[in-house]
């Protein structure tokens, strides 16, 4: 912002857009790489026992909160790609509307 005025650069905030999905992407990965890991640890022959049910009851409720954590910041990226979006039909709308009270 500069004085009164804003100015948005719509390719830099699709840019960020991108980034925010692609990381969403690699958060899934890598929280689907920990449910496998954690998976090979409950078996029988690994860990067994009072310990290894209560360290799998919290990591069952932790889990829970992983597919959570990445819908947010799937639906934090699509807010700002609709503001995005928006904001640029609105301002190529008034442009066109200046344009046909010019003629």
């Amino acid at each position: 912002m500069q004085g009164d005025s804003t100015s948005i650069q719509y390719e830099a905030v699709r840019a960020a857009v991108d980034t925010i999905q692609n990381k969403s992407v690699s958060m899934g990965s890598l929280f689907d790489e920990f449910r496998s890991a954690m998976g090979r640890i409950y078996q029988d022959d690994v860990f067994a026992g009072e310990a290894s049910e209560s360290l799998n009851d919290k990591f069952n409720r932790l889990q829970k909160k992983f597919d959570d954590y990445v819908a947010t910041v799937e639906e934090f990226a699509a807010t700002i790609e609709y503001a995005r979006s928006e904001t640029q039909a609105t301002e190529k709308a008034i442009q066109h509307a200046s344009e046909d009270l010019a003629e």
